[in-house]
């Protein structure tokens, strides 16, 4: 089973310093702000913000299958991280309610074979919500990384 959210951190390749957090937070703020991402706060060092589907944008906008999310800022000695928490469970209720739709209209009004329908219905979840995932897996951290990328002096 897929979890219901998506947790990683990447590595940024700034010199730590007292300006380094509040520079790279400010950077994530713009960055969510340029995608169309809704309620955009900076709360005690993290970046929280809404996005999903239910929002005017395309398809391909960044933030689609992620419903809301938090991106901090974490510093050890092998290095300055930029940690990452989605929500991915609208997406899951939403696809899962569609299928179950599908998978009912087939069974009942289609009268298929349970069998074929549940097939059916298990490759459609599979490719709507898994397909989302995985690429809003890949996706993001690529975006968020070539975003930081971006701020001056770095």
């Amino acid at each position: 089973m897929f979890p219901l959210s998506i947790k990683d951190k990447i590595f940024i390749p700034m010199e730590r310093t007292t300006e380094t957090r509040s520079a790279v937070l400010k950077q994530v703020e713009m960055l969510l702000l340029s995608v169309a991402a809704r309620d955009v706060r900076r709360i005690s060092g993290w970046v929280t913000f809404k996005g999903g589907f239910l929002r005017f944008v395309t398809n391909m906008n960044i933030l689609v299958p992620i419903d809301y999310g938090a991106i901090t800022i974490e510093e050890n000695e092998s290095g300055t991280f930029v940690k990452y928490e989605l929500s991915v469970q609208l997406m899951l209720g939403f696809v899962s309610a569609a299928v179950i739709l599908l998978f009912s209209y087939m069974l009942f009004h289609d009268h298929k074979p349970w069998a074929s329908c549940l097939q059916i219905a298990s490759f459609a979840w599979a490719w709507l919500f898994g397909g989302n995932y995985a690429i809003a897996r890949h996706r993001f951290p690529r975006w968020l990384d070539r975003g930081i990328r971006q701020i001056p002096n770095h």
